[in-house]
């Protein structure tokens, strides 16, 4: 009798051993399966959907994000990056690096100076000055061919031209470009930590990037080309403004200058004694 209800019992723990078995091993399939769940939506759809719900891109919700398919057009291209889903409109990020890159090789480094012979920033200065833009960097431009002339060489040509024509008239300019990038980065930032902006969204935040190392590189290029040949701030010096850099030889001058006026006032003092 002891025996049969023994059997009885281990035929029990089996089946409830096995049941749990099965169940066990058919809840982790379906865990498996939701979490490589591929996606089925794609961004025209998910549009579709929130437009006939009354609600936007933005509103969209972490569940509708993620059966999101990559790709799409241009404007809305969706993009993953691990369990994350951005939805990105590439052409203002596209044609702001086309316009930081083309400015900052052809303007910035001797490559447009190279493949054009001077005639891009020639074109470009004369354009400046006949719609009135900037008149002087207008002419600063055109003055670019002039020193690639001179020179002889396109290498030493652009590099007298950065540090005789452009950094003297705009390096403050470029430093101040510089500080706004920074500034319109910062404050995108900002406004995306105050959720501002959804973070499936985050075009300002590229825009700000784009910018912020463009005027970075400009300003790197600026001081890269700068002269070493830099006076102090001599305040009182006539025709010396501060904040205005000084070669050696305008230094000399205004030296000379100042030896002559102590030796002027001495002799002065000592004509006043006799």
């Amino acid at each position: 009798m002891m025996s049969v209800v023994k059997q009885l019992r281990m035929r029990t723990i089996l089946s409830a051993l096995i049941i749990l078995l099965i169940v066990g091993a058919g809840l982790t399939h379906e865990a498996v399966a939701a979490k490589y769940k591929q996606p089925t939506t794609d961004i025209y759809t998910l549009l579709k959907k929130l437009k006939s719900e009354g609600r936007n891109l933005s509103m969209a919700t972490p569940a509708e994000l993620e059966d999101l398919k990559t790709g799409g057009p241009l404007t809305m291209n969706v993009v993953k990056i691990g369990r994350s889903t951005f939805i990105i409109n590439w052409v203002p990020v596209i044609v702001l690096l086309v316009v930081g890159l083309f400015t900052i090789v052809f303007f910035f480094t001797p490559i447009g100076l190279f493949l054009t012979r001077g005639k891009l920033s020639t074109a470009v200065g004369n354009l400046l000055i006949t719609l009135g833009i900037s008149r002087e960097l207008g002419e600063s431009l055109l003055h670019q061919e002039k020193w690639y002339k001179k020179e002889g060489s396109i290498r030493e040509g652009f590099k007298r031209y950065m540090h005789e024509e452009f950094i003297k008239k705009y390096k403050n300019n470029i430093t101040a470009i510089a500080f706004m990038g920074t500034a319109f980065l910062i404050a995108m930032i900002g406004l995306r930590g105050i959720k501002f902006f959804v973070a499936h969204q985050p075009d300002w935040i590229m825009y700000a990037i784009v910018v912020e190392v463009t005027v970075l590189l400009l300003l790197g290029f600026t001081t890269w080309y700068e002269s070493e040949e830099t006076g102090p701030d001599l305040e009182g010096f006539p025709g010396v403004n501060r904040g205005k850099e000084l070669s050696l030889a305008e230094v000399q001058a205004k030296l000379d200058q100042l030896k002559q006026e102590l030796e002027e006032a001495s002799r002065l003092e000592r004509e006043a004694m006799h």
